[in-house]
């Protein structure tokens, strides 16, 4: 039996761009934030976050290309469309019902 598990990363501090991941299966999609730097989310700019949607998508499958050399949109377009949604359905979930710790509620 496998099991398929959904991981979803976000880099806000990241040292070249910000960033969000996901894991699905034996895929991965990786989408650039387009902030400015940021050092963390707090109840001074938490609508910088949930007003930017993620861009720049790009595709790998990752259980045959642990390194991720090979970048696999061009290739995988419908694959490309699914993760692209999926990610960015679940970005959004995660955004707007997270906590910002200062911020009243």
């Amino acid at each position: 039996m496998r099991i398929l598990a959904l991981l979803i990363w976000i880099y806000y501090n990241a040292l070249n761009q910000q960033q969000v991941t996901m894991r699905d299966g034996d895929w991965k999609v990786l989408a650039k934030l387009p902030l400015s730097r940021i050092k963390s989310v707090d109840q001074h700019n938490p609508h910088k976050i949930k007003d930017t949607p993620p861009d720049r998508y790009q595709v790998f499958k990752i259980t045959g290309d642990i390194k991720e050399k090979k970048e696999l949109s061009s290739s995988h377009p419908q694959k490309l469309a699914e993760l692209t949604k999926k990610l960015t359905k679940h970005f959004e979930e995660l955004v707007h019902n997270s906590h910002v710790w200062g911020q009243s509620k």
